[in-house]
């Protein structure tokens, strides 16, 4: 018996999140607004908020994890009683970005889904452990292709059109759905293949 369903989570894996941008955005907001005060005591600047330093330091982390990284890691002072804040201006931050569309689906990922489902598998989209809801990070409407989709070559069977979310993609959205979030998501696999 081969595969009857396929589970793709959306961040990172269908999406190109906008995390560090939005982990940059949200530091330097605040370090020049509510933090001004604070800002001389820490080694933060805008030059030294670098992809290196999102990548070592907060990257693949949970939230509260890597706000408290950052704030270690640039000096600023009552890390403790600032993580909170500063991860929930991130979160604010994230879902303003993807409002205006400043994120891309993977063309490679996409292909993919549609390679397995012309093979007759099912698939649907999984939210992160940590998140309730894709839907609330915004990724239900997703777009799932770059304007120009001569990116996707060569062809698959079924070329979705530029205009088609990801979302139009699968089979089913399961982030709706109420699941134990544990792994390997026994519930999961089992509303999939209803």
């Amino acid at each position: 018996m081969g595969y009857q369903g396929a589970i793709f989570d959306a961040d990172g894996v269908l999406v190109d999140s906008p995390h560090e941008l939005a982990w940059r955005e949200a530091l330097k907001e605040l370090l020049e607004g509510d933090w001004r005060d604070i800002r001389d005591r820490t080694s933060w600047t805008a030059e030294r908020f670098t992809t290196q330093v999102y990548q070592q330091r907060m990257a693949g982390k949970p939230r509260l994890a890597g706000a408290r990284a950052a704030l270690e890691y640039f000096g600023v002072p009552d890390v403790d009683r600032r993580t909170e804040r500063y991860a929930d201006a991130k979160q604010e931050q994230v879902l303003q970005l993807i409002e205006q569309g400043r994120f891309r689906a993977f063309p490679d990922a996409l292909r993919f889904i549609l390679a397995v489902k012309n093979s007759g598998i099912r698939v649907g989209r999984h939210p992160h452990p940590k998140t309730p809801s894709c839907s609330s990070n915004g990724f239900d409407s997703t777009p799932s292709l770059p304007n120009n989709t001569s990116t996707l070559r060569p062809p698959t069977p079924a070329t979705p059109h530029p205009r088609r979310t990801s979302v139009g993609l699968l089979d089913h959205r399961l982030s709706s759905l109420p699941l134990w979030t544990g792994r390997p998501l026994p519930s999961l696999v089992a509303q999939l293949t209803v």
